[in-house]
């Protein structure tokens, strides 16, 4: 599926909702998640499209990480879910507004 080009392109740092991979990779999960932005390429197949590597988050019990975890709060009080947690070491390389990642 190509990239809607009316779509804002994402930047490393921003926070997005994916639906990880769980199982077969390039299939995307059942439900959304948010993910933080690690990098951005352009695709090879399609000029308007981007590939990003996101790191994998959870919304749930943010207040007890692991090591190499890390806390990101909302600083908007009209965010859906005030934090969100996530390990850099947990990631996943996934196609931008193929409908396994978006803004």
């Amino acid at each position: 599926m190509s990239a809607r080009p009316w779509a804002p392109k994402p930047k490393a740092g921003d926070i997005v909702q994916c639906r990880f991979p769980e199982s077969k990779v390039g299939t995307p999960g059942p439900k959304d998640r948010p993910g933080l932005v690690i990098e951005v390429e352009e695709s090879p197949e399609d000029e308007s499209a981007s590939i990003v590597r996101v790191a994998y988050g959870t919304s749930q019990d943010v207040e007890h990480r692991y090591a190499g975890e890390f806390t990101v709060r909302a600083t908007d009080a009209r965010a859906e879910k005030p934090a969100f947690s996530s390990a850099l070491a947990q990631t996943a390389i996934l196609q931008w507004g193929s409908g396994s990642c978006m803004h």
